[in-house]
């Protein structure tokens, strides 16, 4: 508020009080009239206590809305999700169409071992040029497997002589060799029998 309006404010009171005590004295005097005068010829002075005029209170036009009642929060329902799956994949088994194997048929028997060999046409190992060179002497012990009619159907090494040479010149020699059958009460039969050959350098066993 300004100073010139609260001035102007205090006058206007100033003066209703004024006119306020002046009516006060004029309707005590009317009332009771005239007093007596004082020796002297002076006038008692009457004083009035006159209540000061109470500040009107001031109400505001509006008052502040009361304030609101909190709304109640109200929570969701909660959302249960269900993931769908696919049933588990079943695996068929499809027996097998296939006729079951036969049975294995008899495993036959090893030939029996002979000893010595009844040859028809004798081996006839060539010492080779090469292992000469080298003084490469040495005994080649041959599995040889006879058939019923006295061939060598087959030719391992049963022990070596320490020279490759040596070894294969044995086997070729044997490979060419053939066998009197052997027989058993009339009957030939395939055996086995262990061949040495030995190449020698002093003692000319093994042709040349």
């Amino acid at each position: 508020m300004s100073s010139a309006r609260r001035g102007r404010r205090a006058v206007t009171l100033l003066l209703v009080i004024v006119l306020h005590v002046v009516g006060c004295a004029l309707l005590v005097w009317q009332k009771s009239g005239p007093s007596a005068p004082l020796a002297g010829g002076a006038k008692a002075l009457e004083v009035f206590l006159i209540e000061a005029p109470r500040a009107a209170l001031q109400v505001p036009a509006s008052l502040p809305p009361a304030l609101a009642t909190p709304e109640a929060i109200v929570l969701p329902d909660p959302e249960i999700h269900i993931a769908a799956t696919d049933p588990p994949a079943v695996t068929s088994v499809v027996p097998d169409a296939r006729p079951p194997e036969a049975p294995p048929g008899p495993v036959a028997a090893t030939p029996r071992f002979v000893s010595p060999a009844d040859y028809l046409r004798m081996p006839a190992p060539r010492y080779p040029l090469q292992a000469r060179q080298a003084h490469q002497q040495g005994i080649t012990v041959l599995l040889v497997s006879i058939d019923v009619q006295g061939r060598p159907a087959r030719v391992e090494l049963s022990k070596s002589s320490g020279y490759a040479l040596l070894d294969r010149a044995a086997i070729t020699a044997l490979r060419d060799a053939l066998f009197r059958p052997f027989t058993e009460a009339g009957v030939a039969k395939a055996v086995q029998v262990l061949v040495p050959v030995e190449f020698s350098l002093t003692e000319r066993v093994a042709s040349r």
